[in-house]
């Protein structure tokens, strides 16, 4: 079965050459109208615009691209959705109105880059997305950011990536400002009264938040990167929103008062209350129809562009506290990956149409679709509650046997011989180790099944209370430790090392934690050789004395199975 979350499955959305922010609304007539940045040429190239384009069957198929703007070489960029209950969709978008041609920024440095300035406008569609309105600039509160750029205020610069939402009839639209490019930047909101019914434009009253000189920004001691926010809403009106920074790691904060003023931003966590990692890439929240949440994001402490491949998702519930609602955000799971890990992917949108699930992405160049299968995002949202005991693709159960009959492990990549040059095939296939092991204070082996030639798999305690695997397949090589510290001494573990053919990745989940690296790395998972064949050494295993238990499967299990798992193995009373 081919493995849904390697993007180049995913179904093409039209687009010129560059493209960007592939988002999309479910019009009132069911069609799927979605919104990209699309130019003949690269990111901020002359003549970037923004097209519109529609399917009909769900993002099997879509019509030809509709440019908002026609003919007018000025640039328009960064567009997004809006729907009304009377089923306009508004288009707010970024607009060279005084078609500038060059940018100062960094007060001296000259840029040809002109599609984050000018005028914030809008368009709107009452025919499902087949026909646009005449175009109407919004009025933008100047800021002290804005007096920070080099203009100091006079030119704008901005651009907007969260999706504007409605709240109490109100329509609110998110823009990250500016004061200097790409090296200061702030979130703010321009709300419109009344725009859920309000039919005529000229009617709409637009006012900047949150109140005050300054927007959202970073926790204190923070950089001076926070833009790209996302906001949705609870169930007690609360507004929550996350963005990005330069710090390794996502910031959120609430607004309990409309978006007039917001709790100090804090550094995302899980529930656990460990910090999230993520670097300068677009993060996203998503409210599903069933009440919970999904968080897009990837997972490891880069703090530039880079490390977007591969995408991470969390689930997320509410939760009471004496402020409102709060969300607490699952372990998490990968979506969507790359063979490359330096091919990048970003800026999705998240749909829900007849019971099933799909995401956008766009690598900057293609844009896709893809859909989720139910079970995996179920699982997901079950996360913090499911107890059962998977014995899907179960190959070895033991209970405190030093040694194991070892069956044939799967391949992880076969020579093609369909090819005429008989290229590596990967089969995407997958193993997990999980076992429940009593920790030791120094260095021992737990699991060997190395033949004379030390091909198979070595699992070692190492120093600082960590876990190492070793695999090898007679040619390649790959070794990756667990995160320090994370064994608990003389106390019963709950251990999975999952080996994901897919990405090519070897992930530990340990007590309920997804390794992550801490402090020490910017990664908690490791890749290995998408040509590695297969882990078979030895027919019989070695097992360290203190594994109370050990299970290996034939696939890689999802994040969710191993922690329900352990919920599992703690009521049956084997892990204590």
């Amino acid at each position: 079965m081919e493995d849904f979350r390697y993007i180049d499955r995913g179904k093409p959305i039209p687009r010129e050459q560059y493209t960007d922010q592939p988002y999309v609304v479910i019009a009132d007539d069911g069609a799927w109208v979605c919104v990209l940045t699309t130019a003949n040429g690269h990111e901020g190239a002359a003549g970037e615009h923004i097209g519109i384009t529609i399917s009909y069957d769900k993002g099997d198929s879509w019509t030809d691209l509709y440019f908002l703007e026609g003919d007018d070489v000025r640039e328009s960029a960064y567009g997004v959705l809006l729907k009304t209950s009377f089923g306009r969709i508004y288009c707010f978008y970024n607009f060279n109105i005084n078609n500038v041609r060059n940018l100062i920024c960094r007060k001296e440095h000259l840029s040809h880059r002109v599609d984050m300035q000018g005028a914030f406008v809008y368009r709107y569609s009452d025919d499902y997305g087949k026909t646009w309105s005449k175009r109407y600039e919004i009025p933008i509160r100047e800021t002290k950011v804005d007096r920070k750029n080099p203009y100091e205020g006079k030119v704008r610069i901005f651009w907007t990536v969260g999706k504007p939402f409605i709240l109490d009839n109100d329509g609110y639209v998110i823009i990250h400002k500016i004061g200097d490019m790409l090296t200061i930047s702030e979130g703010w909101l321009l709300r419109a009264a009344n725009m859920d019914y309000e039919k005529d434009p000229d009617k709409l009253v637009w006012e900047t938040l949150p109140d005050g000189d300054v927007g959202l920004i970073t926790p204190k001691g923070g950089g001076l990167i926070a833009e790209e926010q996302s906001m949705v809403v609870l169930s007690d009106k609360s507004i929550y929103c996350v963005y990005r920074s330069i710090d390794g790691h996502p910031v959120e904060t609430y607004s309990r008062d409309k978006g007039h003023t917001w709790d100090e931003p804090q550094y995302k966590k899980y529930a656990d209350g460990r910090l999230m990692k993520h670097p300068r890439a677009a993060n996203f929240v998503w409210k599903c129809n069933n009440g919970k949440y999904l968080y897009w994001y990837h997972n490891n402490g880069s703090k530039w562009y880079d490390n977007r491949n591969p995408v991470f998702l969390c689930a997320g519930v509410e939760y009471d506290t004496s402020e409102g609602k709060r969300i607490k955000w699952s372990q998490p799971e990968i979506v969507l990956y790359h063979e490359d890990p330096s091919v990048r992917m970003s800026y999705p949108d998240y749909i829900e149409d007849d019971g099933k699930y799909y995401l956008t992405e766009t690598q900057k160049l293609d844009a896709r679709v893809h859909e989720i299968p139910n079970n995996f995002l179920e699982s997901l949202w079950n996360q913090f509650e499911a107890l059962d005991i998977t014995d899907k693709g179960l190959l070895v159960e033991s209970e405190e046997q030093s040694v194991v009959e070892m069956p044939k492990l799967p391949e992880f990549c076969v020579t093609d011989r369909k090819s005429p040059i008989f290229t590596t095939k990967s089969l995407e296939n997958g193993v997990t180790f999980e076992f429940i092991y009593k920790a030791g204070k120094r260095k021992r082996k737990i699991f060997d099944n190395l033949d004379s030639s030390q091909k198979g798999v070595l699992i070692e305690q190492i120093s600082d209370y960590r876990i190492s695997i070793y695999i090898n397949d007679g040619i390649n090589t790959s070794c990756w430790s667990s995160d320090k510290e994370v064994l608990k001494p003389d106390e019963r573990n709950h251990i999975a090392i999952i080996i994901d053919g897919g990405p090519n990745i070897i992930s530990y989940i340990i007590n309920g934690m997804y390794n992550d690296g801490k402090e020490d790395r910017i990664f908690g998972f490791g890749r290995f050789s998408r040509y590695f064949k297969d882990l078979n050494g030895k027919k019989k295993a070695y097992v360290n004395k203190d594994v109370k238990k050990l299970r290996i499967y034939d696939r890689a299990l999802l994040t969710s199975e191993v922690i329900s798992n352990r919920r599992g193995y703690m009521i049956k009373g084997i892990l204590r």
